[in-house]
């Protein structure tokens, strides 16, 4: 998690992001970046084999998110959404989604 909050952050990079046409919110353009950076050293295979893991972290409600348990934020939904969308958006630059 460390890594997608904050990759980059002391750079330009994560400032005016755009994903199919839309604005990366600044918040998760550190995820974002990883996932792209990540993407020319992620083969086919690779994937499809770590896609399916991204994709339930991607989802609040998964077992994976929900054993994560609450840590930063005031209620437990609002961690497991938080973690969900930091994973989602490392999908989309890895274009996974």
């Amino acid at each position: 998690m460390h890594c997608l909050k904050h990759y980059e952050k002391d750079s330009d990079r994560p400032f005016g992001l755009s994903h199919e046409d839309k604005l990366v919110p600044y918040e998760y353009s550190s995820a974002y970046l990883v996932g792209m950076d990540a993407e020319d050293f992620v083969n086919t295979k690779m994937k499809t084999t770590i896609a399916p893991v991204l994709i339930k972290m991607a989802d609040p409600e998964s077992e994976i998110v929900m054993s994560l348990g609450v840590q930063e934020r005031t209620t437990e939904e609002e961690y497991l959404q938080d973690i969900s969308e930091y994973y989602r958006w490392l999908l989309k630059g890895l274009r996974l989604s």
